[in-house]
C-alpha cells in the first residue's frame, strides 16, 4: 500500500488518496469538533454513516456515484471522536475542467451539457437531491467522442425523498452560478441545458423556470 496523499484538509474534514492492491480509493475523515457535537452525536448517526446510507441509496436508485466501500467510527465511552467514509475513485475529470477542454469544440460541449441535464433529471426523478451540487463534486467520464457519464463523488449534500419544484430550482440555481462563473458556457448553453432538463413534460414551463433560477442566482 502506498502512503496516503492528503488532497483536502480543513477544520471539519480531511480527505486522503490511497492506492490499495492497485486501486485508487479516497478516505474522508470527519474530524472531532468538540464536546457539544459529541453530545449531539449520541442521539444521531455519525456523518460517515449518514453519507454511507445516502451513497448506497443513490446506487440502489441507479444514480451513478463513486462506489462506497466502507464507513468506520471511532468512539470513546460511546462518544463519537471521528468517523470515516471510504469510496472508490472514479476515472475521469472534474466537470469544470471538462467544460474548459470543450471550449474549442462546440459539439463536444453541447453533448456534455445535454448529458449533464439528463443525469440531473434522472437524479431528481429517482428522488435524489443534492444541496451541494457543484462542479468540484462531479466527475465526468468520456465514454465516446459525444457520450459522457457523470458521477457524484461527495455525498454530504445528498438527501433522499421526493424532489419538489422548489428543491430542483435550488439545485439548478447552484449549477447556474457555476455556469455563470465559466468563460466557456454561454447563455445559449444554459438555456439549452434547462430545456433538456425539463424535457417534453414541462416544456411549457421553461420561461417561468428560467426567470426563477436567474432571480435566485442574482440574489444568492
Amino acid at each position: 500500500m502506498k502512503s496516503a496523499e492528503i488532497v483536502k484538509d480543513s477544520r471539519t474534514t480531511t480527505v486522503s488518496e490511497l492506492q490499495i492492491a492497485g486501486k485508487k480509493i479516497y478516505l474522508k475523515r470527519y474530524n472531532y469538533q468538540g464536546w457539544p457535537y459529541a453530545l449531539k452525536d449520541l442521539f444521531r448517526r455519525s456523518r460517515a454513516r449518514r453519507v454511507w446510507i445516502a451513497a448506497n441509496s443513490c446506487a440502489l436508485r441507479d444514480v451513478a456515484v463513486a462506489r462506497p466501500l466502507a464507513y468506520l467510527e471511532r468512539r470513546q465511552f460511546g462518544f463519537l471522536l471521528e468517523s470515516y467514509i471510504v469510496t472508490e475513485a472514479v476515472n475521469g475529470g472534474k466537470l469544470r475542467a471538462e467544460l474548459e477542454q470543450c471550449a474549442a469544440d462546440f459539439r463536444r460541449k453541447r453533448a456534455l451539457i445535454r448529458e449533464l441535464a439528463f443525469y440531473l433529471r434522472r437524479m431528481h426523478d429517482r428522488h435524489v437531491q443534492n444541496r451541494d451540487l457543484k462542479a468540484d463534486n462531479m466527475i465526468v467520464s468520456q465514454k465516446q467522442p459525444s457520450s459522457y457519464a457523470f458521477f457524484v463523488v461527495d455525498f454530504d449534500g445528498i438527501e433522499i425523498g421526493p424532489v419538489s419544484w422548489r428543491t430542483w430550482v435550488k439545485n439548478l440555481t447552484r449549477l447556474e452560478r457555476e455556469f455563470r462563473g465559466s468563460a466557456v458556457v454561454t447563455r445559449t448553453d444554459r438555456l439549452r441545458f434547462l430545456r433538456t432538463y425539463l424535457g417534453p413534460r414541462f416544456a411549457d414551463r421553461w420561461k417561468r423556470c428560467w426567470r426563477g433560477i436567474a432571480r435566485q442566482a442574482d440574489v444568492d
